[in-house]
């Protein structure tokens, strides 16, 4: 035999063999897998197979055992279960599982067919029904309010100019943002009362119940007038002297660069910024009326009242209210406050729109006489001061201030990432103010006093644009805002003033009532001014906004 031959033979036996046992392994494996598919083939055939069933009503255990019987099935069960059941029977053709549920309808049991091809029963789980719920959504926008910390008096973020509203952790400046719950649980009536609580704020002087210009804050050394404080953003709107905080729901005070973030305040001041958030109507209906009653006999009341209407309240009305009059903790002097605010917004989809009407009246007779500063002479010591409670104003003195405000303002979702947004206001202030100013100069009666009649008017109007949005490049967000604002305006003041009378601190002179003062109330233009801004910023994210950098100009 050749070796080719032998080759040839060698390959004929392997394929002999795997033939083989292949065949074998296929009669091995095929067998069983035959039977398994007909025993399942059966037990299918079965369940669905009908049967004749003529099961009178009765006892729920019978009828089971005569089923079980017909249908040639075994059913296991409890006897707990089915102890005092009845059951309507069954008449007709069916098969095993049709035939179970029927005969178990309204018995609250159920018949589970087991690995076996037997069954069991069990008790049926019991039909819950769910209660409505309706869930609504809305987009974030910039006038959404940031949440409150535990205890509701400090939010957990504010608004940072063309940064829009930003978490406290995520912010480059400095922010703190007081709510109406802290408001009404400290009973502050002005701004200057709230950021009593910032040890990093300072207080030159108090508008309310002095003869001053109004609140000034001291922010980490820089000054701040009430002028330069904004609502919702927009400078040159909020009443000049002294804000009347029935009206506010925000107080957010920003320690930084507030021109970078909010263009020019009306005072130019760079170091710090104010920013009021008014009361908005909530999806609660709201109705509050309350009495005040201050020292010595200032008696008032405040209502607070809010809105919503539309099917999807869409519209929202708040409407705040104050009166108050009466005397002052200060002898001989009293003062009376009006206050009347209407806040409107409108909600839809993919725009939102919002309007403030406000008007105040602070009115103050005999206000305290050195809240327009005491000034030092060259060599003058520094004098212990005199108690607050004693009557420093001539009782010929008083301060008004009437301020008539309103704003606009409205968002524009071009897309889910990119909006449009701008606002227009203006405030018309007037100040009628009769007083005395005084001086420490180096004499037997050290102080110096003289009558000082200084009305003025200050007429303010604001815009501002923009457009700010989000673009994704890779793992790295870009949080873009273009923004312009301008703002107007438009001043004048009359001066008269006359003789020096000299006194002492401890007990000021009576001056007499200044009759030589025309006391006009036709104040002409003194001043106009325009003040323009333009920002960009981008707030890059990276690391999963976990690293947040921040550029602008």
């Amino acid at each position: 035999m050749t070796t080719q031959q032998a080759h040839s033979r060698f390959i004929q036996t392997l394929l002999a063999r795997a033939l083989k046992y292949g065949l074998l392994a296929s009669c091995l494996v095929g067998l069983p897998a035959t039977a398994l598919a007909q025993q399942a083939e059966g037990e299918g055939q079965s369940a669905a197979t009908q049967h004749h069933y003529s099961i009178e009503a009765g006892p729920l255990d019978t009828a089971l055992n005569r089923f079980a019987v017909s249908a040639g099935i075994e059913i296991a069960f409890d006897t707990t279960l089915t102890a005092g059941k009845q059951t309507a029977g069954l008449q007709g053709n069916y098969g095993v599982d049709e035939g179970l549920e029927r005969l178990l309808a309204g018995t609250g049991l159920a018949a589970l067919r087991s690995a076996e091809g037997g069954y069991r029963l069990e008790e049926r789980a019991p039909d819950v029904e769910l209660s409505l719920m309706e869930v609504t959504g809305s987009r974030f926008s910039s006038q959404a309010l940031p949440v409150t910390y535990f205890g509701g008096q400090v939010a957990t973020g504010g608004r940072l100019g063309l940064l829009g509203n930003m978490d406290i952790m995520d912010a480059p400046f400095n922010i703190t943002s007081y709510t109406s719950e802290l408001i009404e649980s400290q009973q502050a009536r002005s701004i200057a009362d709230l950021t009593d609580n910032d040890p990093s704020i300072q207080i030159s002087t108090r508008g309310r119940g002095t003869n001053t210009g109004g609140d000034t804050f001291h922010i980490r050394g820089f000054d701040l007038f009430n002028s330069d404080i904004s609502l919702n953003g927009l400078y040159g709107v909020m009443p000049l002297n002294t804000i009347s905080m029935e009206t506010v729901e925000r107080v957010e005070i920003i320690k930084g660069p507030s021109t970078l973030l909010g263009g020019v305040s009306p005072g130019g001041r760079v170091g710090g910024a104010i920013n009021i958030v008014p009361k908005r109507a909530s999806d609660t209906p709201l109705t509050k009326i309350s009495a005040v009653y201050q020292s010595d006999s200032q008696l008032g009341s405040h209502i607070d009242t809010g809105r919503r209407f539309g099917e999807a309240n869409q519209l929202g009305v708040r409407f705040n209210g104050v009166f108050r009059e009466g005397d002052t903790a200060v002898d001989g002097q009293s003062s009376t406050l009006g206050v009347a605010s209407l806040g409107l917004d409108y909600r839809e989809d993919n725009y939102r729109l919002s309007a403030d009407l406000g008007y105040q009246k602070d009115r103050t007779d005999a206000g305290s006489g050195f809240g327009s500063g005491l000034q030092l002479r060259q060599g003058v010591e520094v004098p212990s001061a005199p108690d607050a409670s004693k009557q420093t104003a001539q009782s010929w003195e008083e301060i008004e201030n009437e301020d008539t405000y309103a704003a606009i303002q409205g968002e524009y979702d071009l897309s889910p990432n990119w909006t449009l947004y701008g606002g227009l206001g203006g405030r018309n202030n007037t100040r009628y103010n009769l007083r005395t100013n005084h001086s420490l100069i180096d004499a037997p009666n050290p102080l110096a006093s003289f009558p000082v009649y200084y009305p003025d008017y200050v007429d303010t109007r604001s815009a501002t644009s923009g457009i700010r949005g989000l673009v994704t490049t890779g793992d790295i967000t870009h949080n873009f805002n273009i923004n312009v604002s301008k703002l107007r305006e438009e001043g004048g003041y009359l001066y008269e003033s006359s003789d020096v009378s000299l006194s002492s601190l401890q007990s000021v002179g009576v001056i007499g009532f200044p009759t030589q003062f025309e006391l006009s109330k036709d104040i002409p233009k003194s001043f106009e001014r325009e003040l323009t801004s333009i920002a960009a910023a981008n707030v890059i994210g990276l690391f999963n906004d976990q690293l947040l950098v921040t550029l602008s100009t």
